[in-house]
């Protein structure tokens, strides 16, 4: 029997298809609630008994159980045809959630972006109970899962832990699971539950999050607001997808590379202010409060 897992997202759906027994109910991506869409798109995603010859860099990297970046895993075989990801798996055993959330939607969803004119960045975005958004960059380990879950606590609510996808001054979060560090700096996953407030609307104010910027004062120039931006939150490099959008989006790569490269100089231009680093120190953690309250 198949089963079948729908996911809605700002710009349309991905359908997950699989007939395996261990095939998990529970995924790292749930539907979020929106109220306009960037685009109107459907990815089908397949897990099935298969072994994919294909020679492209992708497969032979994941036939090897590295997924992207530091993400390994049980090895696969992927084919990718269009907006058809098919993921083949070895006598029914898969590192389902791995796989997909550390490859497949990083690959959508950067796709997707760039192909309507949005750009795709790994940042925080949490709503004030002013309903002011504010969006968080910074590298990784910096601590904005931390800020979130801190003021959560406190009246404000998530748009998004990990994924945002900025238009202009407009953004759209993702209904995501998280990953929390224990006193040990040992992490779990906690799964996302159904969300029914809005992940999206109009950025308020920008922050970047990094020790090393503490002692720029009055911010950084439109240079390092560039170099950062590409190098830490823009998806093609902070993801290292540059092989998959040159042998996947044969006829629209360099097109491609092109609109993030457009898209990082106009983010770029905003106004950022450079966040205290330590929220555990009594007073970084109150200026970040007046920032948000």
């Amino acid at each position: 029997m198949i089963k079948q897992i729908d996911i809605m997202l700002p710009f349309g759906k991905i359908n997950i298809f699989c007939n395996e027994e261990n095939f998990p109910e529970n995924w790292p991506v749930k539907s979020g609630n929106y109220n306009t869409f960037f685009s109107n798109n459907v990815y089908d995603v397949f897990f099935i008994r298969k072994n994919f010859l294909d020679d492209t860099y992708r497969n032979q990297q994941i036939k090897q159980g590295h997924y992207l970046g530091h993400n390994v895993g049980m090895p696969a075989s992927i084919r990718i045809e269009g907006k058809t990801i098919m993921v083949g798996i070895r006598e029914g055993f898969c590192d389902y959630h791995k796989i997909f959330w550390s490859y497949i939607i990083k690959y959508i969803f950067t796709v997707e972006a760039l192909q309507n004119n949005v750009l795709h960045i790994k940042a925080m975005a949490l709503k004030d109970k002013r309903d002011r958004i504010h969006l968080f960059l910074g590298r990784m380990g910096s601590g904005k899962t931390s800020i979130l879950h801190l003021f959560e606590q406190q009246g404000c609510k998530a748009i998004s832990n990990t994924h945002c996808f900025v238009k202009k001054n407009h953004i759209w979060g993702i209904n995501s699971w998280r990953r929390m560090r224990d006193e040990n700096n040992d992490s779990h996953y906690i799964f996302p539950s159904a969300l029914n407030d809005l992940l999206e609307g109009e950025i308020f104010k920008t922050y970047i999050r990094c020790r090393e910027f503490e002692d720029k004062i009055k911010g950084l120039t439109y240079s390092e607001q560039k170099v950062f931006i590409q190098y830490f939150c823009s998806a093609i490099t902070n993801y290292d997808l540059k092989e998959d959008i040159f042998e996947y989006q044969k006829e629209d790569k360099i097109r491609l590379f092109k609109i993030e490269n457009e898209l990082i100089r106009q983010f770029a231009k905003r106004e950022i202010s450079i966040l205290p680093y330590d929220i555990k120190n009594k007073d970084g953690r109150a200026k970040l409060e007046s920032i948000l309250n």
